[in-house]
């Protein structure tokens, strides 16, 4: 979640995070030095489908890698 609490249309509210709202990102990050490879902003669309945004991270995956997500 990045902070923002202006006016814009994709400005998500999530009440139990510590940052209630701003925009989401998915990102994918190397894990040995945390730089960010992958940055998907979401959009508040109800087309909007969170396997398209897992299908589009894997589509860059190298034969060793791996792709871990939380809940």
């Amino acid at each position: 979640m990045v902070n923002f609490e202006g006016r814009a249309k994709n400005v998500i509210y999530i009440k139990d995070k510590p940052i209630k709202w701003g925009f989401k990102m998915y990102v994918i990050c190397n894990s040995i030095n945390g730089f960010c490879l992958n940055i998907i902003p979401h959009i508040d669309d109800k087309k909007f489908e969170i396997k398209e945004i897992v299908i589009n991270f894997a589509k860059n995956l190298k034969p060793n890698d791996y792709l871990y997500m939380d809940r």
